[in-house]
């Protein structure tokens, strides 16, 4: 059984195939986490994912995919981590996270905080443009949502 530390450590060294490769992305970051939430300190990986996502942004990961499922695991842990990755550096996942938190929250004030995260992203220039139009298309989705 592998430690976190060690996860930690092949997540850092992690370079993603070619969408040729005969193993996805994703078939190999299941094997890198498959027995992390065997360990007590698991939660220690969610800076290691999101500095993936970020060092990535062009990347295929699935959709979810292995990482956001991983991510999501941490209800209550990892939401902090990804608000400080939007800032750094949004991509097309930790988009699609913001969308998955704002379909689920109930408070208006707090699903309109979020929205107009996503529209901010949307606009913004220093990213790429496949997170900038994911962003964008959530945003249209929640504001389609609003209105009916």
């Amino acid at each position: 059984m592998k430690k976190t530390v060690e996860i930690i450590k092949e997540l850092k060294r992690f370079v993603p195939v070619d969408e040729k490769a005969p193993e996805s992305n994703e078939f190999l970051l299941d094997n890198t986490l498959q027995d992390l939430f065997e360990n007590e300190d698991s939660y220690l990986v969610i800076p290691a994912l999101f500095e993936l996502l970020e060092n990535y942004p062009d990347a295929d990961f699935g959709a979810p995919g292995t990482i956001v499922h991983t991510l999501e695991t941490f209800e209550g842990q990892y939401e902090e981590q990804l608000y400080l990755s939007l800032k750094r550096k949004p991509t097309a996942l930790s988009v699609l996270m913001l969308n998955r938190i704002i379909n689920s929250l109930s408070d208006p004030k707090e699903k309109n905080k979020n929205i107009e995260l996503l529209h901010q992203i949307s606009i913004t220039n220093n990213i790429n443009e496949n997170s900038k139009e994911e962003a964008r298309n959530f945003y249209n989705y929640q504001l389609k949502k609003l209105g009916s």
